[in-house]
């Protein structure tokens, strides 16, 4: 397909001449005053206009200002022909935004050659406009992808130290509203079932049913414009995803697919946390029962044996014991004593044990770890 090029010159003759001349590189188009070379100009898309200088009504000068007003999706290269080439001519041309002023006393064969070389130069200058153009874009969707997997790491760092499910929720739902994403998301554990609408606050019922009903149907499911995300307790509806062809809508899988995870983990951890919590009252509560029982044990134990030892000594002088009986039964007692001491010895071992035991399973505060403001941008680069 040839590139278009627009003569204006009120002079039939110079258009027909520079026609019959470029036609064989051109598609030609000639208008012989500014309005209707104005009016061509609105309609195609040059790549060359050929402007006369002196012309009746509107001279080249006025009309090639007007033209340079006028949107285009490329602007063209403008050359003025003039049979003056004097240096006021050739300043002027310069001011209205002539790329180049060639002479009418000149052959056409001159104007020929001066054309494709420009055509040349302006396939070269566009190239590189692209090429710029190009570089740009790579530079912004590499800057756009640092700062949103920036965001996305310190979503996650956040999370970690989160203690609710509310809090979690708040997390992302801020997140996803910094992305233009309206979602939802479910916490489950057995039979009960926490849902959190980012717009609503409560998910409605057609949105609880969407929850149960896509839960089974693997960690990511795509329907319409809508995407669910699962995992074994929590699952993330995103209602309105980016059209599947944009970087964007490859970034939020990319991320998704590694957030969920993220949470998932975070909220076991506060499903193992409350469990262990449980567990350690429980077991306290179990504790501090047989505490009771050992030290009522004790007493009874040692009530038992200071009875035995008070009336056997109080009845020595009623018995006909000889003295070898005597110091027998004496130190029988006082053996039984020093069993009972070490017997209390080891009660007093269980019982530490047992306290050491509840020490051991009281889960760890969570102490966040000193760190910038989260809402300060990461740089990756």
């Amino acid at each position: 397909m040839k590139d278009k090029i627009l003569i204006i010159d009120d002079s039939e003759d110079v258009c027909s001449m520079l026609t019959l001349q470029l036609q064989d590189d051109f598609d030609v188009f000639t208008a012989n005053d500014g309005l209707k070379g104005i009016d061509l100009f609105t309609q195609h898309e040059f790549l060359i206009v050929l402007l006369d200088v002196e012309m009746p009504g509107m001279d080249g000068f006025e009309v090639c200002e007007k033209l340079g007003q006028i949107e285009v999706f490329e602007k063209p290269s403008f050359i003025f022909i003039s049979s003056h080439d004097d240096e006021e001519t050739t300043l002027r041309c310069f001011e209205v935004g002539a790329d180049d002023f060639i002479s009418k006393n000149n052959e056409t064969t001159v104007l020929t050659k001066k054309l494709k070389s420009l055509v040349r130069y302006k396939r070269l200058i566009n190239n590189l406009h692209q090429e710029e153009e190009n570089l740009t874009n790579l530079v912004n969707t590499t800057l756009l992808q640092a700062s949103f997997y920036g965001s996305c790491l310190n979503l996650m760092a956040d999370i970690q130290l989160a203690l609710t499910e509310d809090a979690i929720a708040d997390l992302v739902f801020n997140f996803m509203k910094g992305q233009g994403l309206l979602t939802a998301m479910s916490f489950s554990h057995g039979e009960r079932v926490n849902y959190f609408d980012q717009q609503h606050k409560l998910c409605s019922p057609i949105e609880k049913k969407v929850f149960t009903l896509l839960k089974d149907k693997g960690r990511i499911y795509e329907f319409a414009d809508r995407m669910m995300f699962n995992d074994s307790h929590f699952s993330l509806l995103i209602k309105h995803m980016p059209a599947n062809e944009t970087n964007e809508y490859g970034l939020l899988i990319d991320v998704l697919a590694k957030l969920v995870p993220a949470i998932e983990m975070r909220y076991r951890a506060l499903i193992n946390a409350k469990q262990l919590e449980t567990a350690k009252d429980s077991l306290q509560q179990a504790v501090g029962q047989i505490q009771d029982a050992i030290v009522g044990l004790q007493v009874e134990r040692q009530k038992i044996i200071d009875d035995i030892v008070m009336k056997i000594g109080l009845s020595f002088h009623e018995m006909d014991f000889t003295g070898e009986q005597e110091d027998f039964l004496v130190n029988l007692i006082e053996t039984s004593v020093v069993q009972q001491s070490d017997n209390n010895d080891k009660f007093m071992s269980i019982n530490q044990q047992l306290n050491q035991t509840i020490e051991s399973i009281k889960p760890e505060e969570d102490v966040p770890f000193a760190q910038e403001d989260a809402s300060s941008d990461v740089e990756l680069f």
